[in-house]
């Protein structure tokens, strides 16, 4: 993320468990805000990762469990996701194909 200003907001109240650091409750970036992260596609078998760019006024991330659950664009918001797709392996040769010998 990236902004004239960033804000990191914890959740300071004692959990259960004995961590020691309190854990992320959002972020976010205020002025010419811009979002660039990889995701996992959605076709598991692409090696690829899909690519989400977003841009606006203000970008909110809010986490739920360590985990990211909301992104919120706001104002002069656009962006762009990129899913990554298979491509045609068009440089085999057809094995079934014979191909007469040449004399040099």
């Amino acid at each position: 993320m990236r902004g004239d200003t960033i804000i990191a907001r914890f959740d300071s109240t004692a959990g259960r468990d004995s961590a020691a650091v309190a854990r992320m409750k959002e972020i976010v970036a205020l002025g010419s805000a811009k979002s660039y992260y990889h995701l996992p596609p959605s076709d598991s078998t692409q090696r690829k990762p899909a690519i989400n760019y977003v841009v606006g006024r203000e970008i909110l991330v809010s986490f739920d469990s360590a985990k990211v659950s909301r992104v919120t664009v706001t104002d002069q918001a656009a962006g762009v996701y990129l899913e990554p797709r298979a491509v045609r392996d068009t440089t085999r040769r057809d094995s079934t194909r014979v191909v007469p010998a040449t004399k040099p």
